[in-house]
């Protein structure tokens, strides 16, 4: 409640008068606040570049960003594979780097020929090899056509990841 100012009565007493907020007040106020915050955490953090403790990737503070290559794909951490499940939902699964599984993908991967072409509806599968903090490159894949999207190119890997992808979900749905 604010102050908003006296009424004196007749007898001469002051009395305080005190306006309150509605809630659509309280509302924009409250808004605002959490707006000036959040605005502070974004430029503090662009500051800083994101690096919170020792920076992983092999990319130095500051520098651009650059695209990663296929060469590179057997430097990667883990490769995150997401795909639709049998209900139209996502499923999600990630494949250590120091499994065979992991070693046959980047194989596969990093030995694939650029093929001219365009996506179409069949690369619904997406294939992420993490290779530190927020450092990684993402392909669509389409189990149809054997053939994966980077950038603006089609490549075509070197073996068939769709027996790969079905081997992966079904270790782990026997978990």
């Amino acid at each position: 409640m604010l102050l908003d100012g006296y009424i004196i009565s007749a007898d001469g007493e002051q009395k305080p008068i005190m306006k309150s907020w509605d809630k659509i007040t309280v509302f924009i106020v409250a808004l605002g606040t959490l707006l000036i915050v959040l605005a502070l955490v974004t430029v503090l953090l662009m500051g800083s570049g994101g690096a919170s403790g020792d920076n992983t990737s092999n990319q130095k503070t500051g520098d651009p960003a650059r695209e990663r290559t296929l060469s590179e794909v057997p430097g990667a951490r883990f490769l995150s594979i997401f795909v639709s499940d049998a209900n139209g939902g996502l499923a999600s699964y990630m494949v250590g780097g120091k499994t065979d599984e992991f070693q046959d993908f980047t194989e596969a991967v990093a030995a694939a020929s650029q093929l001219d072409g365009f996506g179409d509806e069949t690369f619904e599968d997406l294939l992420v090899f993490s290779f530190g903090e927020n450092d990684t490159l993402e392909m669509s894949y389409s189990r149809t056509l054997n053939r994966f999207i980077l950038g603006d190119r089609v490549y075509q890997p070197s073996g068939n990841l769709a027996p790969m992808i079905d081997l992966v979900e079904k270790k782990f749905s026997n978990q």
